[in-house]
């Protein structure tokens, strides 16, 4: 009896090279590549009206907002993903190498379906380490939609701080 070969993980270089030659995108988690879905119009609604929240509240801040097509890489976590918004503040995202994966994000955003929500093994475990306080009412693994945004405007606001930033981004109610 003999044992079946297989093939070992690829690395993450080995991912990045690999995508630059795929005309859809993947995501990387631990040495998987997995393909990516569309998202349903709800979905994008949600996405947008988050980036736009943080849009106008990091005003005048060195924070960048991404939203949908860029790659986020995680070292700690072995993956990388599209989130659905993230927030960068850190100046190691403004290099050259940069320009396709960012590193250091201060806030990550998936807006997540019941279908999503109901497989949280791998496919979220990849946010865990930007996990903050609140997972909803019930003890469930979902914040409310306006725990988040609570959320990314209390982040927007240490970004204003942080960057020396005062009063209110123009247009911010």
């Amino acid at each position: 009896m003999s044992a079946g070969l297989t093939e070992p993980p690829l690395t993450f270089e080995a991912y990045m090279a690999w995508e630059a030659e795929q005309p859809e995108r993947h995501e990387f988690f631990a040495g998987e590549v997995v393909a990516i879905t569309g998202a349903r119009a709800t979905h994008n609604t949600i996405a947008g009206n988050v980036f736009l929240l943080l849009k106008q509240s990091l005003r005048g801040t060195p924070c960048r907002i991404f939203f949908a097509d860029m790659k986020l890489h995680v070292a700690s976590a072995d993956a990388s993903f599209y989130p659905d918004v993230f927030v960068s503040c850190d100046p190691r995202d403004r290099t050259p190498d940069a320009e396709l994966v960012q590193r250091h994000p201060q806030l990550v955003v998936e807006v997540l379906s019941d279908s999503t929500a109901a497989s949280t093994g791998r496919q979220c475990s990849h946010t865990a380490p930007f996990a903050e306080g609140d997972r909803g009412q019930g003890g469930g693994h979902r914040p409310s939609a306006a725990n988040a945004i609570r959320t990314a405007q209390a982040t927007a606001r240490r970004c204003r701080r942080a960057a020396g930033v005062r009063g209110r981004p123009r247009g911010a109610r």
